[in-house]
Formats: structure tokens, sequence, C-alpha cells
């Protein structure tokens, strides 16, 4: 009998379909949204003085004031009234969303 504490699917909207469930790993980076709890995909992170934030690929390190995002908030990811969101992703060009 193991005295390892279950744990929670969570659901990967990163595999084929976008429903398949998988068991976040000891070693992952989890979606920083509270009570979120999905492996990490994305890095966000925000320059206050140029009202611009940038969201991209999971950078190799936590680095604070960082925050890791899974693919559903990345995805949902909006920038607040007078900030620049910059979606890097890998192959396509940088997309530039204003409100």
């Amino acid at each position: 009998m193991s005295s390892e504490a279950p744990r929670e699917e969570t659901t990967d909207s990163n595999a084929e379909g976008g429903d398949r469930a998988r068991t976040p790993g000891p070693g992952d980076r989890l979606c920083a949204r509270v009570a979120c709890g999905a492996p990490a995909v994305a890095t966000l992170t925000a320059d206050y003085d140029g009202c611009e934030m940038a969201v991209g690929p999971l950078s190799p390190e936590r680095t604070p004031p960082a925050l890791d995002l899974c693919a559903k908030h990345r995805d949902r990811l909006r920038p607040p009234a007078g900030w620049t969101l910059v979606r890097h992703d890998p192959g396509r060009e940088p997309q530039s969303l204003s409100s």
C-alpha cells in the first residue's frame, strides 16, 4: 500500500481534442490562477511602465514576478484597458492585442 496522496486529474487542453485528462507530476509547474491546478504551458510577464503584457512558451525556470499559465488561461487572457498584450508563439509572428 502506498503512502503517497492521490493526485487530482486535470484537463490538459494542449492534448489532442483538448479534453484528455492527465495527472500533474511532482516536478510540474502549475497554472498560477487560483484553484486551477492544471499544468503550466506558458509564462506571462508585464512591463508596468509601458503598459504591456507578454505571454509566450513556458520559461525554462520559474522567475518572479512572471506567472505560469495553463493553455486555457493563456488562451483566455485579455489585457486590461489601456494595455497591450503581445503573444509569442514559436512558428508564428508575434501577435499584439490592445484593449
